[in-house]
């Protein structure tokens, strides 16, 4: 199966959305808030969605430019950028997000970008780049160490044993597969 940018399912060219992410982050400090520290995190939530993709960018197309400042709106990046260099950054942006955003929210917040999605981007991201990272033993070493972060400090937990698989694939699994 060869992967076509002509393919509509495929085409995860997406600059037009990370320029809005970059148009968002940069306008925010201008922005007034009358909650402390929002600024801070919704900057950080437009930050995850951007570094969300370029991982994928990365993992369907490989080289591909790094914009990470507003450009004007007849802007089209060519496509030579290193594969590296922009899986550097995704992975930088998660951990310095992963340390802004809180663990958890609350009513009408619920279901907002947490650390915990930082994280799991992260070990995604690196899972991802084994098949050509120089370095696919670090690869596994990141993945399991964002892993392991949610899974020790997270607080989330699992139905246990062939049955807790199971009840992952039934309909009221949104909420545990525990009614």
């Amino acid at each position: 199966l060869k992967f076509l940018t002509s393919d509509a399912a495929l085409n995860f060219y997406r600059y037009s959305e990370i320029r809005d992410c970059n148009e968002f982050i940069s306008r925010i400090p201008d922005a007034d808030f009358t909650t402390p520290g929002i600024d801070t995190r919704l900057a950080a939530e437009a930050r995850f969605i951007r570094a969300m993709l370029y991982e994928r960018m990365v993992f369907i197309h490989g080289d591909i430019p790094l914009v990470t400042e507003p450009q004007t709106l007849d802007f089209f990046p060519s496509r030579d950028g290193q594969r590296q260099v922009v899986f550097d950054f995704v992975l930088s942006e998660l951990d310095e997000i992963a340390s802004i955003l809180p663990a958890s929210y609350s009513g009408a917040n619920n279901g907002r970008i947490t650390k915990w999605a930082a994280y799991a981007l992260k070990a995604r991201a690196c899972l991802n780049a084994i098949g050509w990272h120089s370095n696919p033993s670090s690869m596994y070493d990141m993945a399991e160490t964002a892993c392991r972060e949610i899974i020790n400090n997270g607080g989330f937990s699992l139905d246990p044993g062939i049955m807790g698989f199971k009840l992952l694939f039934l309909p009221d699994s949104d909420i545990g597969g525990s009614s």
